[in-house]
């Protein structure tokens, strides 16, 4: 007798009806629907899909999925599909992931694209779902550049203060400047100069012109655009370089500075320029209090004295401290000693150790200060390492 195929009138009534109610559902819903075969050829087109690719099902039935998107998707859908062949999970392919969709005039749309596998008539039926998110992705553009907008106006309102900031910046080139310019001229007054030490000197006034030039620069950059520019660097270097320029002259005064940066310390990921500036303001600040001050709490304090410290912490962090043994913090500086415009200090314009907050804040580091013991100042600051 032969095989005849199984027929049940309950179940293909049951069958019509999912056919109908799935059809209705192609119709009307918002989203484009694109159904495929397991080798990811479309063999369905919604109207909804016709209405976002411009396109009929005459012009991509039989047609590739991918044609209809730009790379990673088809990447993505060959993924998919030989994770279906191979029985692994594709429950995160109906995850609704960004792609850009391509309709026939060549133009394209911005769509969250997600994909799930049906059965149907016993064999797998994939099928895209595509939603236009244009309007999202332009809303989301304009509030990105409103907030960009915004952050350029706070940093508009600082420029009214980067003159007081700038200036302050500036007049430690232009006072080394001067020193050298003085030291040479008294040198020219004798009757045998020096030529060797007066060539180092306007050497070393070259210098900080060219540097004054580069702290414009980038303060510039920094206060109008929050823009650093970081490169790999050895700190060591830059340590050594920044305690030339602050203590040009205080050595002769009796002050000692000592570096204890490891030979092993890795490299950082820092602006050269605003990190040297950072150094110079806090050692300068350093040289000031333990040279201001002669005595501590009533009793003569010790040779003056200013600490540098660097240590890796946790492989991602360089930690900096510079250590004075000078009076130490006021107590009413605890809470406010890195705002702009505050310090004890009766000329100081307040700036120098806000602008060394910006500077190790926007390289994604924090300062703080604390008492060294004994009197004096501690103040320390992370930087990231470099991975380059």
């Amino acid at each position: 007798m032969p095989d005849v195929p199984y027929w049940d009138p309950g179940l293909q009534v049951v069958r019509s009806r999912e056919a109908e109610f799935f059809a209705v559902f192609l119709r009307n819903t918002k989203d484009g629907l694109i159904t495929v075969d397991e080798d990811g050829v479309i063999n369905g087109f919604s109207l909804s899909a016709q209405s976002l690719f411009d396109r009929t099902p005459a012009d991509v039935v039989g047609a590739d999925l991918h044609t209809l998107f730009l790379e990673p998707f088809k990447t993505r859908l060959d993924g998919f599909l030989d994770a279906f062949r191979n029985g692994r999970d594709t429950s995160i392919f109906g995850q609704p992931r960004r792609h850009e969709a391509c309709r026939a005039s060549g133009s394209t749309f911005v769509a969250d694209v997600s994909m799930d596998v049906l059965t149907h008539d016993n064999r797998p039926m994939f099928v895209t779902v595509v939603r236009d998110i244009t309007a999202l992705v332009e809303g989301e553009k304009r509030e990105g550049a409103m907030e960009r907008q915004l952050e350029k106006v706070a940093r508009l309102k600082m420029l009214g203060e980067f003159s007081t900031v700038l200036a302050h910046e500036v007049n430690q080139p232009l006072a080394v400047i001067s020193n050298l310019a003085a030291a040479a001229q008294r040198q020219l007054t004798w009757a045998s100069p020096d030529v060797r030490t007066l060539t180092a000197q306007l050497g070393n006034v070259k210098q900080q012109a060219i540097l004054a030039s580069e702290i414009i620069r980038r303060m510039s950059a920094l206060v109008e655009q929050g823009r650093v520019t970081p490169e790999r660097a050895d700190l060591r270097e830059i340590v050594e370089d920044s305690t030339r320029i602050a203590t040009l002259f205080a050595t002769e005064r009796g002050l000692d500075v000592a570096l204890d940066i490891p030979d092993d310390l890795p490299a950082v990921h820092v602006d050269r320029v605003q990190l040297r500036q950072v150094f110079v303001n806090l050692l300068r600040n350093a040289e000031e209090a333990v040279l201001g001050e002669r005595t501590v709490r009533g009793k003569e304090r010790a040779k003056p004295f200013v600490w540098v410290r660097a240590a890796c912490v946790d492989g991602e962090t360089v930690r900096v401290s510079v250590t004075d043994n000078g009076p130490g913090l006021e107590p009413e500086m605890r809470d406010c000693l890195f705002e702009p415009f505050k310090s004890s200090k009766p000329r100081s314009t307040g700036v120098g150790l806000a602008m060394c907050r910006l500077i190790v804040e926007e390289h994604g580091g924090r300062i703080w200060a604390n008492g060294s013991g004994g009197g004096g100042l501690c103040i320390q600051f992370t930087l990231p390492v470099s991975r380059a």
